[in-house]
């Protein structure tokens, strides 16, 4: 692991433990054994890290999000293969999901957007276009559709992980496709 991807790992860490505000380029250097001087080398400020890092874990997310193609499948098939892998992603890397909720919920949060997301969300929505012209879509912003679908895959995952009404890996594929339905006409 190289010098940054250590600064960003230890932000990682630190913001789960001590919120934005409380994580301070003086912690990043302790936890990571590495010089404020080095950190500085890489960033020209914690703010610079803490926006690289939300980049980053964004880039993450819609990787994931498209590993198997979920846009070549139909359009129930598709959500329901994005529902399953933001389930499985926020079960896998919880710190990181931690990470964007408190990034988005504060003042360093103005809409940013990775450029994966953005060229995601912008095959999605004209996939979304495409299903409400044959009928099979109802005709919600992708806002919508994403609180009805996503938000949902998350807050199960959240419970997953804190070990309340887990899924069964059977019933996965079957929360999906019922929640992807809702969206359906």
């Amino acid at each position: 692991m190289n010098k940054k991807e250590i600064i960003f790992k230890t932000t990682l860490e630190l913001v789960n433990e001590f919120g934005l505000i409380g994580t301070t380029i003086s912690k990043i250097s302790k936890r990571a054994n590495i010089s404020p001087g080095i950190i500085y080398h890489y960033f020209n400020s914690k703010d610079e890290i803490i926006h690289q890092l939300y980049k980053n874990v964004e880039e993450d997310f819609a990787r994931e999000i498209n590993k198997d193609n979920p846009l070549n499948l139909s359009i129930l098939d598709c959500y329901k293969q994005i529902w399953i892998s933001a389930y499985n992603f926020c079960i896998q890397n919880y710190k990181k999901m931690v990470f964007i909720e408190i990034y988005q919920n504060s003042p360093y949060f103005k809409d940013c957007i990775s450029t994966a997301r953005r060229e995601f969300l912008e095959m999605l929505s004209k996939k979304n276009e495409e299903s409400i012209m044959k009928g099979e879509l109802k005709d919600l912003p992708i806002e919508s559709i994403y609180a009805m679908t996503g938000r949902v895959a998350i807050e199960l995952a959240r419970l997953h992980i804190k070990g309340l009404n887990p899924l069964k890996s059977n019933s996965i594929e079957d929360m999906a496709e019922s929640i992807c339905r809702s969206i359906l006409i």
